[in-house]
């Protein structure tokens, strides 16, 4: 079925109020101008259709003919006359923008050929849209066809009359040529005309496939402007099938976001400015791109940047520079830019903290980019062309297909705005369904209870999507706030400025006024109110769910339990062996041999066989930062004392980083095997563990002992149907409130004052409207990998921080296989050989959206260590813990054996005696019967052992993150080349 829409009036024309003519065309060949489009053209036949018309209030003079039906979504047709007409072929390129003028398409041959016939300027109009006109020229439309369907007749009125050509293409073309359905809607002011015509028909696979096309007609009735955003139909076909189906987008609309970026009616051009090396000379690249004369310069005080303005071109940029050394800010500025500018220096391109930098950009999701080389004309002359092919093939290796701008001169620095102004813009699919700002001003009122928290007033040209005042903005580092207020004031950077006479030329700041000050500076400006929130359409702030606590079906104990559990804690006290001086305190604190781990460590998952762990979190850092920060510490003090500090730190550090590095190659060598503790019974250790017989097929119930946590998320019953819900709404539905391209003042409360503290700091001010529900907390599940540049151990639950689409926190994630089973097997650390899933508790965001991994070092540098994508947000996902205990084979008969060291007492062998055994040479037994007291076991196999063999038993327990979340990520130290940490590490070594 082919779909094709034609006749397609512009939005913003409304069609003018004529007295209703009666009278029908029967002669053809009548002259006529269109009363929507404008056009001139010529009748070739009437058609008589039946209109089914949907608008009561349509003015339909034709007589009824039939009943539709009684029902409220069926009405009656009316017989309505439709003209076939020529268009002029000189009013085409002015309505193209508009409509579609091959209004006519249909099978050519009918064979098993795709050809379709097309009649360019071929059109259907309506009987109320001719509006009739007289011509003395012979010729007064220009058409191919016109000459050959008619000829000049001064004897007929209208002096036309048909060619046998025209009749004979009209007889054999009629099937579908006939109009004979019109069906009319209006909604809201806006008029939709659908006609089907029959294409033809088609065999194919012994059966016959039949074509329909369809003109569709949208008319703004209103003087209201319109934007058509997209197209989107849904046909009903006699079977009862439904089909959606959605167009390639607008014709133009493309082209008129390109257009708008930039302009009067668009934000300004944001162009990032970063300098990948440390050579480049920032400042004289962007003096560069201030030296057209005709273009107006507005500096930024606050921070370093500038805003161009360039009549001549009617575009308007705004250049902000990113340096690397500040990982928050570029990441921060990448999210908004709609262009990035890489700055490279001619020799080498970019050095290793610029290298860092573009692994974390294009991790993130890269905008539109350009790149230029500055500084060329300082390198010798006989090394520029060396130094070109080094730079040229490094940049083919990081940017294929990419174009080198050379940014020296002035000219060089227009053809480089030129490109940047032309040039498609990349979309990122996390911003584009959310208004975001980038502050240009801020102002911090205080509030009356305190001034540490107020109302913060952000300043800045609304992007992305129309921005509404009731929904939630998420400030980038500092969490989510709701808005109060959102205002109109002047445009600061309009294209059309009135300048004050004593005002210097370009290269100063410049004082610019608005279009309503004629040389008189007003005492106040008036500041337009552009919404108020109102409170019961305002998102709430509610992150969590309050649990219930009366909720459970636990009940309250009584006081006799209670008198019995005093009891029971008195009765655990115990004499055990303590050094001499210690206090009964201190002895409190000492676990004897024969107790297990506390039940804190226990629910922990990980803490049972890794009591150490949390020491070697603390000071863990790379050895050559080990080395810097220990001579920092032994400064001070004497110089044998120092040696003495130092070898002592150096030994704890070098311990704690082996012990780590081998617990990791244990984990890969020996996966899940732990040994079976002697001195306490496995039945008690590994109570809350159990047995399955088949870990891939067996059923385990995602409502099942959840913790305490789960009762503070949210959860949706389908969250695809749910996410695929609010992004239809956005297409959808028209939001009110501040469109793309204003300049708006956002009133945002109870915002903390160390928001305006890190602004005034030279920092920016990033601000994403929230989607509906994107405030929750929920468990988000990541798909990542690591990054190629880190090799560093990463244990599950050590605290890491996420980058994630415009989020950033800190969280303590859980690692898992990335599968499509229900179930997936926890992993201790995050292996550099495979794709793994991290699980966090954290607010829910609608995917896609990119996650960045970083890792906190002792000394405040980030570490990137994985880089991935958002996968899901399902609190159901199981991740299981799989224990293995090993037994070595004792005694060999045929297909049994005995087995010892797997348990050390009898009723240890009878409680896990359902569980199914295996060998790590592929054997399948079971434990038949315990023999003696310490722990050896008969077991019959469906083989024959091996004397090498290794017995397993797998136990499964499911895990849940813990919850970590912590919105406030600390800002990163400047980073450290690595070219400067190597002389560094060689002097500490002699």
């Amino acid at each position: 079925m082919a779909r094709q829409l034609c006749a397609q009036p512009h939005p913003h024309a409304s069609p003018p109020q004529l007295p209703l003519r009666t009278e029908v065309y029967d002669s053809p060949f009548q002259l006529f101008l269109h009363s929507v489009f404008g056009y001139r053209g010529i009748v070739l036949f009437p058609w008589q259709a039946r209109l089914y018309d949907r608008d009561v209030t349509s003015p339909v003079p034709e007589k009824s003919e039939s009943a539709a039906g009684h029902g409220s979504k069926e009405v009656k047709g009316k017989t309505h006359t439709y003209y076939q007409v020529l268009i002029d072929a000189r009013d085409c390129p002015h309505i193209s923008q508009r409509s579609q003028t091959e209004a006519v398409t249909f099978l050519a041959n009918h064979d098993d050929s795709r050809a379709l016939y097309a009649i360019p300027g071929l059109d259907y109009v309506s009987h109320e849209d001719i509006l009739p006109y007289s011509s003395t020229d012979q010729v007064p439309i220009q058409h191919e066809l016109f000459e050959r369907f008619l000829m000049y007749d001064q004897t007929k009125v209208p002096p036309f009359v048909a060619r046998d050509t025209l009749c004979a293409w009209q007889e054999k073309n009629h099937p579908w040529l006939e109009l004979s359905d019109v069906h009319r809607e209006t909604t809201e002011n806006i008029r939709v005309t659908v006609i089907p015509f029959y294409m033809g028909m088609r065999e194919a696979q012994n059966s016959h496939v039949y074509w329909w096309r369809y003109c569709i007609r949208l008319e703004n009735l209103d003087n209201e402007v319109v934007q058509l955003r997209e197209r989107h139909w849904r046909i009903f076909s006699l079977s009862g099938t439904l089909e959606t189906v959605r167009g390639r987008g607008v014709v133009g609309r493309v082209l008129a976001e390109k257009r708008n970026l930039g302009s009067k009616d668009g934000p300004p051009h944001l162009v990032v400015v970063v300098p990948l090396h440390a050579g480049v000379a920032t400042h004289d690249a962007l003096r560069l791109l201030q030296s057209d004369e005709s273009a107006l310069v507005r500096k930024d005080e606050r921070a370093e940047g500038f805003v161009l303005l360039c009549p001549r071109f009617k575009q308007r940029w705004r250049f902000v520079t990113a340096h690397v050394g500040n990982l928050h800010a570029v990441l921060d500025l990448a999210k908004v830019a709609d262009t990035l500018l890489f700055v490279l220096d001619p020799l080498d391109g970019w050095d290793s903290t610029g290298d860092y930098c573009l692994s974390c950009l294009f991790a993130q999701g890269l905008p539109s980019y350009a790149l230029a080389v500055h500084g060329v004309a300082d390198v010798p002359q006989k090394k520029q062309t060396d130094a070109k092919k080094k730079l040229g093939k490094a940049i083919e290796k990081r940017f294929p297909e990419a174009k080198l701008f050379p940014l020296n001169t002035e000219q060089e620095s227009l053809l480089l705005l030129r490109h940047l102004a032309a040039q498609k813009q990349r979309h990122l699919t996390f911003r584009d369904r959310r208004a975001y700002l980038l502050a240009q001003e801020a102002e911090f009122v205080p509030s009356h209870d305190s001034d540490l928290v107020g109302t913060l007033k952000v300043s800045g040209f609304v992007r992305g999507r129309t921005l509404n005042v009731n929904s939630l903005v998420h400030i980038v580092g500092h969490g989510d706030f709701q808005m109060t207020q959102v205002d109109a004031p002047p445009d600061p950077f309009s294209l059309n400025p009135r300048v004050a006479k004593d005002q210097q030329r370009k290269g100063q700041d410049m004082e610019i006024q608005d279009d309503s000050i004629n040389g008189v500076v007003e005492m106040e400006e008036v500041i337009k109110v552009l919404m108020k929130a109102a409170p019961r359409r305002q998102e709430s702030l509610q992150s969590e769910v309050i649990p219930d606590p009366m909720e459970g079906e636990q009940t309250w104990p009584t006081e006799e339990e209670l008198k019995e559990a005093e009891e029971s804690l008195k009765e655990r006290r115990k004499v055990v062996k303590v050094p001499k001086g210690t206090s009964s305190y201190q002895a409190a604190w000492i676990v004897d041999d024969g107790e297990d781990g506390s039940e804190e460590e226990e629910e922990n998952n990980m803490e049972d066989e890794d009591l150490m762990e949390e020491a070697s979190q603390v000071g863990e850092s790379s050895e050559e930062e080990e080395l810097v920060e220990e001579e920092c510490e032994t400064m001070a003090v004497a110089e044998s004392t120092r040696d003495d500090l130092y070898d002592e730190k150096l030994d704890e550090d070098e311990e704690q980083m082996l012990e780590k590095y081998t617990q990791e190659r244990l984990d890969q060598m020996f996966p899940d095997e732990v040994d079976t503790p002697r001195n306490l019974p496995a039945r008690v250790r590994f109570q809350k563990y159990r047995g399955l017989k088949s870990f891939r097929t067996s059923p385990w119930d995602p409502k099942e002992n959840l913790p305490r946590d789960y009762a503070r998320i949210f959860q949706f019953q389908d969250f695809s149907r749910t996410r695929k819900h609010v992004f239809r709404q956005i297409e959808k539905e028209e939001t009110e409130g501040a469109a793309v391209g204003w300049y708006v003042t956002l009133h945002i409360c109870s915002v903390p004052i160390s928001v305006m503290e890190s602004f005034r700091q030279g920092l920016p001010l990033v601000l994403f409207s929230l989607l509906p529900h994107e405030q929750k907390m929920s468990v988000l599940n990541f798909v990542v990998r690591r990054h190629l540049g880190n090799n560093e151990t990463v244990k599950a639950k050590e605290e890491l921080i996420f980058h994630c689409g415009f989020r950033r926190f800190r969280a303590c994630p859980l690692y898992s296989q990335h599968s499509s089973a229900d179930k997936h097997k926890l992993e201790r650390f995050l292996r550099p050989d495979a794709a793994l899933v991290v699980t966090v508790y954290a607010p829910i965001t609608f995917p896609p959206a990119s996650v960045l991994l970083f890792k906190q070092r002792s000394n405040g540098m980030h570490d990137l260590i994985a880089t991935g994508f958002l996968l899901s947000v399902d609190p159901d996902r199981i991740l299981i813990k799989r224990l293995v205990l090993s037994g070595h084979p004792f005694k060999i008969f045929s297909k049994t054996a005995v087995v010892r060291y797997m348990f050390f007492n009898r009723e240890d062998v009878l409680w896990f005696k359902p569980v199914e055994l295996r060998t790590k040479w592929g054997r399948r037994g079971h434990i038949t019967e315990p023999l003696g007291t310490h722990g050896h076991m008969k077991c019959h196999f469906d083989g024959q052992l091996k004397s090498q063999d290794t017995v397993l038993l797998n136990l499964y327990k499911r895990v849940f993150p813990k919850w970590t979340y912590d919105p406030h990520v600390p800002e990163p130290v400047p980073w450290v080349r690595s070219e400067q940490q190597l002389p560094m590490q060689e002097v500490e070594m002699e």
